[in-house]
């Protein structure tokens, strides 16, 4: 990606999110709280660190499930990138449709 496509330090837009979403990594599943989101990865807030290079698979509401890499961590909050981005138009109509922002949105647990 040129520079011209990144906003400040980032590749793409992000948007603040508050919504639960399903993850797996071979047989293990949680459930994670999606803080922010762009159209080349996700925050999330989880019960257990995730490990730098980790890779799983996240669930977002109206998707199919995306491959992940976590890039950073710091406490129970995790940025990671999607192995396949998110085509823009798709992450313009899941942020303009508000599917990331349930009513009560702030709970999550390991399932």
């Amino acid at each position: 990606m040129t520079n011209q496509h990144r906003i400040g330090s980032r590749q793409s837009e992000r948007k603040l999110v508050h919504a639960p979403a399903d993850a797996r990594a071979g047989f293990s599943r949680m459930r994670v709280q999606v803080v922010d989101l762009s159209a080349t990865g996700v925050r999330l807030r989880t019960y257990d660190r995730l490990p730098v290079g980790k890779r799983f698979w996240i669930k977002l509401a109206g998707l199919e499930a995306q491959e992940c890499e976590v890039i950073w961590e710091c406490d129970f909050d995790s940025g990671c990138r999607f192995l396949r981005p998110l085509d823009a138009a798709v992450f313009r109509e899941i942020v303009n449709a508000g599917r990331l922002q349930p009513p009560n949105a702030r709970h999550f647990a390991y399932v």
